[in-house]
């Protein structure tokens, strides 16, 4: 018997499947760590083992028990969320989407003749032809490329432009079906009483974003 046991879990939301038979066992002691991409569900599992969401089907088990009516407070168990920076900054992808990247900016970084350029051109010209196979850009041939964007504006903050306001982050209710959306409109009267409390970036700036890249993949050490 495993310290932790999860059992053929799957989660919904209404018709819409984001965990299907999941199977784990967790020895006390051990570490481990969930890794994939944004929306694939790490979280979700995390808040059903700490009791913060419900389980559509299957069983957890701690310690031999099993923890799917366990109030969280009685589990044994915590999650610790991200936060607790003094400043934070959203890139949404209608930023990105000023910064995108061409088949021209993949031939330069190519051209740049480095491991580094090799590879950011590998990558940029498999994100466009994914672009226009699912989600063309206006005109086609080029493509967003978010991450690149947000580190860059931990880098050279004036790669973006943002607007201080309050942010709402809603979980599930009317605007979100299982994933996180986060909401800048002001809706009510209330909402526009709330203190802004997020940098929320609206653009950005292509040439500077392309200049940082360059000027990275240049290197060779």
């Amino acid at each position: 018997m495993a310290f932790l046991d999860i059992s053929a879990v799957s989660k919904s939301f209404g018709s819409v499947s984001i965990l299907r038979d999941v199977d784990l066992s967790i020895e006390q002691g051990e570490f481990v760590v969930f890794v994939g991409p944004s929306g694939c569900g790490k979280s979700t599992l995390l808040r059903m083992i700490s009791g913060l969401e419900e389980i559509s089907a299957g069983t957890i088990s701690i310690e031999g028990e099993v923890m799917n009516e366990v109030e969280p407070a009685d589990r044994g168990a915590a999650m610790v969320f991200q936060a607790g920076f003094r400043k934070v900054t959203l890139v949404p992808l209608d930023a990105t989407y000023q910064a995108s990247l061409a088949h021209a900016d993949s031939a330069a970084f190519e051209a740049l003749g480095t491991p580094a350029g090799h590879a950011a051109s590998l990558f940029v010209e498999h994100r466009i032809a994914a672009y226009d196979a699912v989600q063309p850009l206006p005109g086609g041939g080029h493509a967003p490329i978010h991450d690149a964007l947000a580190v860059a504006s931990l880098i050279r903050p004036e790669v973006i432009t943002t607007s201080f306001l309050h942010v709402d982050v809603e979980t599930a209710g009317t605007l979100t079906v299982g994933r996180t959306v986060i909401d800048t409109q002001v809706r009510t009267e209330a909402f526009k009483r709330k203190a802004p409390n997020c940098h929320v970036a609206f653009g950005a700036d292509r040439a500077l974003f392309r200049s940082l890249l360059t000027e990275a993949f240049a290197r060779t050490a």
